[in-house]
Formats: structure tokens, sequence, C-alpha cells
């Protein structure tokens, strides 16, 4: 456990020290995923605002119901900042959020 909290300092610091010097418009979505991990919800706003509209078209393509197309995305997101500490970047965010929204869809 003391290595998973040295591991969050350390990425806590790095975004406090790379923050001032560009938009988060502009990170990478590793760099948002990695200060979200660390408690920055804004970061995980910039996630939510990048990919709102492909999760609300994927389910809306499935449901054709765009109230519960926008229920499952918001769904989604909520799911997707509860299980955020286990995501290992094993995969791009976004092919992992979709298959979140995907299993929410079926």
């Amino acid at each position: 456990m003391r290595r998973r909290n040295n591991r969050a300092e350390e990425t806590r610091q790095r975004v406090e020290t790379w923050h001032p010097f560009m938009p988060m418009s502009q990170w990478s979505d590793e760099r948002l995923v990695e200060a979200a991990q660390a408690g920055n919800e804004e970061a995980f706003a910039e996630l939510v605002r990048r990919y709102q509209a492909k999760i609300y078209n994927l389910a809306l393509r499935y449901t054709n119901d765009s109230e519960t197309a926008v229920d499952i995305t918001q769904d989604a997101f909520v799911r997707a900042w509860q299980m955020l500490p286990k995501f290992r970047g094993e995969a791009n965010f976004y092919t992992w959020l979709y298959r979140i929204s995907h299993e929410l869809v079926h």
C-alpha cells in the first residue's frame, strides 16, 4: 500500500509541475488519466468533455432513444470515475470507456 501511495504522490507532483505550462485541453489522455487518478476532478471533466458526444452517439445507435442515451452516457462516466483507480493503461482510455458503455447498452 505504501508503494501505491508513493506512486500517487509522484503522479500528483508531476501533474502539479506540468499543469501551469499547458491548458488541460491540450493534455494527452494518459496525462489526464494520471491526474484524475491522483484526484484531479478537472482532469476527469476534460475527459468527459472529450468523449461525451462519442459515448452518447454509441448509446443512441443502440437504443434509438435520446433520453435513454443521455442516461447511459451519464452512467458510463459515473462508472468510469468509480473504476478509474483500477485503470492500468493497457488500452487507450477511450477503448476502456467504450467497453464500459457497451456493457451498459447490452
